[in-house]
């Protein structure tokens, strides 16, 4: 829910950033790549100028670069800077020298490669993966060309994760870094104890080393889109009540963090509905995670809904919903009962094909001002 993501076409003033191009490819003193204040300010951080002005228009940066080719991780601390006489802002610091293992990696670098800058942070950028994609290297190729296509005449755009999973998806190259930037899926299913994303990333190639903090972060940003999810549908259910739809509701969890269901609506005819909402800010398919609780309450007298909340953003997200999924978890209980003596499972993984959903519905959040 945190990333920003765009494609920089770099020129060669951007590549003075790199030691090698500067005392090579001599085309001024800039040392930077120039972040575009129509992309990078306008369309992803646009509170950014204000809270930098007490920060002296420096914002430290974690980076992380990936590339060109198949060099890995490259791990960096830089900063992001406004100048007084700067049209933009820019990526700056020391020189990006090359590698000690690595001596001429950047060397191949030249104007219009193109870098995928994926940032991290919610108002402010504190981390960011710098994917760099060469236009002359073969194994970059069909990412540079497919990123060329989306840029278009632009030097810079904001891009969306699906549209660099739909790159990544036509990618034969299992060992390109560019898969770092559609990790998030496997990060997330792992994080929430899948076997599907534990796999993916232990297939990963040798040059992907997931940290314990790294996993911890992504189990944080799991449980910050729930809530975020979870805003959502209080927000949809408050449309609904306006509208007459529902009688009335209830946010269970939020009053009782373990409740088997999220959410409890009752209809005109006083029929109660819980609702379970399973939320990412990913692409709709992802795996859903059950607990045995979640199940047992599913097989109950109530009615039980899920409520799949996809493709959350700050701004909104879009839901699906599975209604009466009794007969469902009654089949996965009974399956579950087959376990050995001694052995109790404490939830499920499920594919989004396991169950029936309806029509997609868009979400979105108040204005502020509105409210």
């Amino acid at each position: 829910m945190h990333r920003r993501i765009a494609l920089k076409r770099l020129t060669a003033s951007d590549l003075t950033l790199f030691e090698w191009q500067f005392r090579n490819r001599p085309t001024g003193n800039q040392k930077s790549i120039n972040l575009n204040t129509d992309v990078f300010i306008d369309e992803l951080y646009p509170s950014l100028p204000e809270i930098a002005t007490s920060r002296n228009n420096r914002i430290p940066l974690d980076l992380s670069i990936y590339g060109p080719g198949h060099s890995g991780l490259h791990n960096l601390q830089r900063k992001i800077l406004k100048g007084s006489a700067y049209k933009n802002w820019r990526l700056d610091g020391e020189y990006i020298n090359n590698p000690d293992d690595e001596p001429e990696r950047y060397n191949v670098l030249q104007p219009g490669d193109i870098a995928v800058f994926d940032f991290s942070g919610t108002v402010v950028p504190d981390a960011a993966k710098l994917v760099l994609i060469s236009q002359e290297l073969d194994t970059d190729q069909v990412i540079h060309m497919e990123l060329s296509a989306l840029l278009g005449a632009r030097s810079m755009a904001a891009v969306s994760l699906a549209q660099l999973q739909a790159v990544t998806d036509r990618l034969t190259d299992d060992a390109h870094p560019f898969h770092e930037l559609t990790l998030d899926a496997e990060l997330e299913d792992a994080a929430l104890g899948g076997v599907k994303g534990i796999t993916a990333l232990h297939r990963s190639p040798s040059t992907r080393v997931l940290s314990r903090d790294e996993l911890q972060r992504a189990l944080r940003a799991a449980e910050e889109v729930g809530r975020a999810g979870e805003e959502l549908i209080y927000q949809y259910l408050s449309e609904q009540k306006a509208k007459g739809a529902i009688l009335d509701f209830a946010w269970a969890s939020d009053a009782n963090a373990v409740a088997p269901y999220d959410f409890l609506i009752i209809l005109p005819d006083k029929q109660e509905i819980a609702i379970d909402a399973k939320s990412t800010s990913g692409e709709f398919e992802r795996p859903l995670h059950i607990s045995t609780a979640e199940l047992i309450e599913m097989t109950g007298k109530r009615l039980y809904d899920i409520y799949r909340v996809f493709e959350v953003s700050d701004s909104g997200g879009n839901l699906c919903i599975a209604e009466n999924v009794r007969a469902f978890a009654d089949a996965v209980l009974k399956s579950l009962d087959q376990l050995p003596k001694g052995v109790q499972a404490d939830s499920v993984s499920v594919d989004i094909s396991a169950l029936k959903f309806g029509p997609a519905l868009a979400l979105s959040l108040p204005d502020p001002e509105e409210e």
